[in-house]
């Protein structure tokens, strides 16, 4: 399958500077070196936000596939990746691990996303359970 993937060449960053030259959600590649797993970034609303680019399911390249919303579409079989949290968008998959990308002095840092907290709907906000197992309001 990854023989049809459709891919478009992909913006290598390699250091702090390209880092600061990045445009307003345009996605690139992170390759900072041996040893330093590549990132597919992506800057949004000022924030460099990055997963890695490598898709969970099939390994191909995200940094070659497309950007819409805060989502990245692997280009080897369509699923979108969410660029903040890492998990997979409109259906159930593997997360990825999702990083926010800094830029101190001339010094690339790497920080772990914080993981989005699960919200509930209305249906479910004012539920409690008894301790006979049954629900209340």
């Amino acid at each position: 399958m990854l023989a049809s993937m459709r891919t478009r060449p992909a913006v290598v960053v390699r250091d702090a500077e390209g880092l600061r030259r990045l445009p307003d959600r345009a996605l690139a590649r992170l390759d900072l070196g041996t040893g330093v797993l590549p990132l597919c970034i992506v800057r949004l609303r000022g924030e460099i936000r990055g997963v890695p680019d490598s898709c969970p399911h099939l390994g191909a390249p995200l940094s070659a596939g497309e950007f819409h919303g805060t989502a990245v579409t692997c280009p080897g079989h369509g699923r979108r990746y969410d660029m903040v949290t890492g998990r997979p968008v409109g259906v159930t998959g593997e997360p990825t691990a999702a990083y926010v990308v800094a830029v101190d002095h001339d010094e690339v840092q790497l920080r772990a996303a914080q993981p989005q907290r699960r919200r509930f709907g209305w249906w479910q906000r004012d539920r409690r359970k008894t301790r006979d197992g049954s629900a209340t309001r």
